[in-house]
């Protein structure tokens, strides 16, 4: 059984997330319980990549856990049936444009973190776009105005890492989920090429 409780809740490095609950997860057949903190706002802190999530210290209240402290497989701002079942997993050199070298977790930040895109489905605007060939990196970047001072950066993902879909009209365009584990220091594995 699970009750929330409506409170402001510390995260890494002891800063304050906008809007917090902690659940209280009962077992059945005893009186423990054991108190986490449930993701619900834009946290940001020291442990959290500087992009927003503190993954790693989310629970899904709606999800039973396997045990105690067991992580969930996606961040948990990612909405039901995220990523779509059709994403292939990662398996490529991934291309993404970036502010800044090195990369920084607003590098790395899904549309939800910035709020753009609202208009677009919620699992699209949780993944992060992405390019695989460094060609199509440097089209997008000449095509498009505000990302012309945007470097090239690149890393080898695996399966371990997330999925991968091919979304939008544009067919260079493809759409990348991170799985919770690695979503918050996923700045740390791009590197500019250019």
């Amino acid at each position: 059984m699970i009750s929330l409780a409506k409170q402001p809740a510390r995260i890494a490095g002891g800063h304050r997330g906008r809007i917090d609950y902690t659940a209280f997860v009962f077992s059945s057949g005893n009186a423990a319980f054991t108190k986490r903190p449930v993701y619900s706002g834009w946290l940001m802190g020291e442990g959290t990549g500087g992009n927003g999530h503190a993954a790693r210290d989310a629970v899904n209240p709606l999800e039973e856990e396997s045990g105690p402290g067991a992580a969930l497989e996606w961040p948990a701002h990612f909405p039901d049936k995220c990523p779509p079942t059709d994403a292939l997993d990662l398996n490529h050199n991934v291309f993404l444009l970036v502010a800044t070298d090195p990369p920084t977790g607003a590098d790395t930040q899904c549309a939800i973190d910035r709020r753009s895109f609202k208009q677009k489905p919620a699992c699209l605007r949780a993944s992060i776009s992405c390019r695989l060939t460094a060609s199509d990196a440097e089209e997008l970047r000449r095509a498009i105005p505000r990302l012309r001072s945007f470097l090239i950066s690149s890393a080898a993902l695996e399966p371990r890492h997330g999925k991968i879909k091919q979304t939008g009209d544009d067919p260079a365009h493809y759409s990348m989920w991170l799985r919770a584990s690695v979503l918050p220091s996923a700045h740390t594995l791009f590197r500019v090429s250019s």
